[in-house]
Protein backbone atom coordinates (compact mmCIF):
# COMPACT_ATOMS: atom_id res chain seq x y z
CA UNK A 1 0.00 0.00 0.00
CA UNK A 2 2.58 2.37 0.83
CA UNK A 3 4.40 1.36 -2.51
CA UNK A 4 1.29 2.67 -3.96
CA UNK A 5 0.90 5.53 -2.55
CA UNK A 6 4.81 6.39 -3.31
CA UNK A 7 3.94 5.84 -6.96
CA UNK A 8 0.39 7.45 -6.96
CA UNK A 9 2.70 10.93 -5.22
CA UNK A 10 5.33 10.62 -8.11
CA UNK A 11 2.87 10.16 -11.34
CA UNK A 12 1.04 13.15 -9.62
CA UNK A 13 4.58 15.23 -8.78
CA UNK A 14 5.46 14.61 -13.12
CA UNK A 15 2.01 15.59 -13.80
CA UNK A 16 1.67 18.93 -11.67
CA UNK A 17 5.41 20.12 -11.93
CA UNK A 18 5.61 20.37 -15.70
CA UNK A 19 1.88 22.24 -15.65
CA UNK A 20 3.85 24.80 -13.12
CA UNK A 21 6.79 25.56 -14.16
CA UNK A 22 8.12 25.51 -18.18
CA UNK A 23 9.49 21.91 -19.12
CA UNK A 24 12.44 23.25 -19.53
CA UNK A 25 12.81 24.12 -15.71
CA UNK A 26 12.56 20.71 -14.66
CA UNK A 27 14.72 17.99 -14.60
CA UNK A 28 14.30 14.33 -13.64
CA UNK A 29 16.11 11.38 -13.76
CA UNK A 30 15.96 7.85 -13.54
CA UNK A 31 17.74 5.10 -11.31
CA UNK A 32 18.24 1.67 -11.46
CA UNK A 33 19.06 0.84 -8.08
CA UNK A 34 19.34 -3.02 -8.64
CA UNK A 35 21.76 -2.70 -11.41
CA UNK A 36 23.92 0.25 -9.63
CA UNK A 37 23.93 -1.77 -6.62
CA UNK A 38 24.67 -5.12 -8.55
CA UNK A 39 27.48 -3.27 -10.92
CA UNK A 40 28.93 -1.42 -7.84
CA UNK A 41 32.79 -1.79 -6.65
CA UNK A 42 30.97 -2.47 -3.26
CA UNK A 43 29.18 -5.14 -3.87
CA UNK A 44 32.09 -7.06 -5.55
CA UNK A 45 34.09 -6.32 -2.71
CA UNK A 46 31.09 -7.47 -0.13
CA UNK A 47 30.25 -11.29 -2.54
CA UNK A 48 34.51 -11.92 -1.72
CA UNK A 49 34.16 -11.10 2.03
CA UNK A 50 31.24 -13.21 2.36
CA UNK A 51 33.48 -16.38 0.50
CA UNK A 52 36.25 -15.38 2.41
CA UNK A 53 34.16 -15.44 5.81
CA UNK A 54 32.72 -18.86 5.14
CA UNK A 55 35.51 -20.66 2.90
CA UNK A 56 36.83 -22.40 5.90
CA UNK A 57 33.24 -23.67 7.03
CA UNK A 58 32.52 -24.46 3.24
CA UNK A 59 35.98 -26.34 3.09
CA UNK A 60 35.14 -28.70 6.22
CA UNK A 61 31.43 -29.11 5.02
CA UNK A 62 33.10 -30.65 1.75
CA UNK A 63 35.53 -32.65 4.10
CA UNK A 64 32.51 -34.09 6.06
CA UNK A 65 30.63 -35.17 2.76
CA UNK A 66 33.76 -36.72 1.14
CA UNK A 67 34.60 -39.00 4.59
CA UNK A 68 30.36 -39.44 4.76
CA UNK A 69 30.61 -41.04 0.83
CA UNK A 70 34.11 -43.09 2.12
CA UNK A 71 31.81 -45.11 4.59
CA UNK A 72 29.12 -45.43 2.11
CA UNK A 73 31.33 -46.96 0.11
CA UNK A 74 32.84 -49.07 3.02
CA UNK A 75 29.42 -50.00 3.50
CA UNK A 76 28.37 -51.08 0.09
CA UNK A 77 31.75 -53.10 -0.31
CA UNK A 78 32.28 -55.04 3.02
CA UNK A 79 28.14 -55.10 4.57
CA UNK A 80 28.55 -58.77 2.65
CA UNK A 81 31.48 -59.74 4.68
CA UNK A 82 30.71 -57.60 7.76
CA UNK A 83 29.12 -59.09 11.24
CA UNK A 84 25.78 -58.23 12.20
CA UNK A 85 26.66 -56.27 14.58
CA UNK A 86 29.75 -54.74 12.74
CA UNK A 87 26.79 -53.72 9.82
CA UNK A 88 24.51 -51.87 12.51
CA UNK A 89 27.10 -50.38 14.02
CA UNK A 90 28.49 -48.59 10.39
CA UNK A 91 24.65 -48.15 9.25
CA UNK A 92 24.00 -45.89 12.56
CA UNK A 93 27.59 -43.76 11.93
CA UNK A 94 26.84 -43.61 8.30
CA UNK A 95 23.01 -41.72 9.49
CA UNK A 96 24.63 -40.18 12.67
CA UNK A 97 27.58 -38.45 9.69
CA UNK A 98 24.29 -37.41 7.29
CA UNK A 99 22.27 -36.04 10.20
CA UNK A 100 24.95 -34.13 11.17
CA UNK A 101 26.08 -32.66 7.61
CA UNK A 102 22.66 -32.00 6.42
CA UNK A 103 22.22 -29.86 9.87
CA UNK A 104 25.72 -28.12 8.82
CA UNK A 105 24.75 -27.55 5.36
CA UNK A 106 21.51 -25.99 6.27
CA UNK A 107 23.24 -24.09 9.61
CA UNK A 108 26.21 -22.68 7.06
CA UNK A 109 23.06 -22.24 4.20
CA UNK A 110 21.26 -19.66 6.90
CA UNK A 111 24.40 -17.82 7.81
CA UNK A 112 25.43 -17.37 4.32
CA UNK A 113 21.65 -15.84 3.40
CA UNK A 114 22.02 -13.98 6.47
CA UNK A 115 25.21 -11.90 6.40
CA UNK A 116 24.23 -11.51 2.27
CA UNK A 117 21.53 -9.59 3.35
CA UNK A 118 23.42 -7.91 5.66
CA UNK A 119 26.32 -6.67 3.17
CA UNK A 120 23.43 -6.49 0.74
CA UNK A 121 21.63 -4.00 2.83
CA UNK A 122 24.99 -2.33 3.39
CA UNK A 123 25.78 -1.59 -0.04
CA UNK A 124 22.32 -0.93 -0.77
CA UNK A 125 22.41 2.19 1.59
CA UNK A 126 25.69 3.10 -0.04
CA UNK A 127 23.89 3.19 -3.60
CA UNK A 128 21.55 5.56 -1.68
CA UNK A 129 23.77 7.69 -0.33
CA UNK A 130 25.52 8.50 -3.48
CA UNK A 131 22.07 8.52 -5.64
CA UNK A 132 21.13 11.74 -3.85
CA UNK A 133 24.77 13.14 -3.62
CA UNK A 134 24.71 12.82 -7.66
CA UNK A 135 20.82 13.97 -7.71
CA UNK A 136 21.59 17.39 -5.68
CA UNK A 137 25.17 17.84 -7.85
CA UNK A 138 23.38 17.62 -10.79
CA UNK A 139 20.61 19.80 -9.86
CA UNK A 140 18.02 16.92 -10.58
CA UNK A 141 14.33 18.02 -9.61
CA UNK A 142 13.11 14.38 -9.30
CA UNK A 143 14.69 11.13 -9.49
CA UNK A 144 12.70 8.14 -9.93
CA UNK A 145 14.13 4.45 -9.24
CA UNK A 146 11.34 2.24 -9.07
CA UNK A 147 8.26 1.70 -10.59
CA UNK A 148 9.34 2.90 -14.16
CA UNK A 149 7.58 1.37 -16.93
CA UNK A 150 10.32 3.28 -19.39
CA UNK A 151 12.98 5.50 -18.54
CA UNK A 152 14.76 6.71 -22.31
CA UNK A 153 18.58 7.07 -21.75
CA UNK A 154 18.27 11.16 -21.61
CA UNK A 155 16.85 10.33 -18.05
CA UNK A 156 18.45 6.78 -17.40
CA UNK A 157 21.26 7.96 -14.80
CA UNK A 158 22.18 4.69 -13.85
CA UNK A 159 25.69 4.63 -15.12
CA UNK A 160 26.22 8.00 -13.90
CA UNK A 161 26.01 6.36 -10.45
CA UNK A 162 28.01 3.19 -10.91
CA UNK A 163 31.03 5.69 -12.06
CA UNK A 164 30.11 7.40 -8.83
CA UNK A 165 30.54 4.50 -6.88
CA UNK A 166 33.31 3.00 -8.75
CA UNK A 167 35.01 6.77 -8.01
CA UNK A 168 33.80 6.62 -4.04
CA UNK A 169 35.33 3.18 -3.84
CA UNK A 170 38.84 3.83 -5.32
CA UNK A 171 38.48 2.51 -8.59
Amino acid sequence: MQQFSRNILVALAVVILPSTLSAADVKIGYIDLAKAAEASPQWSKAQKKLEKEFATRTRDLTQEQKELEELAEKFQKDSAIMSEAERTRLQREIARKQRNFEQERRDIREDVDFRRNELLTETQLKVVETARALSKAESFDLVISQGVIFASGAVDITDKLIERLKAADGG
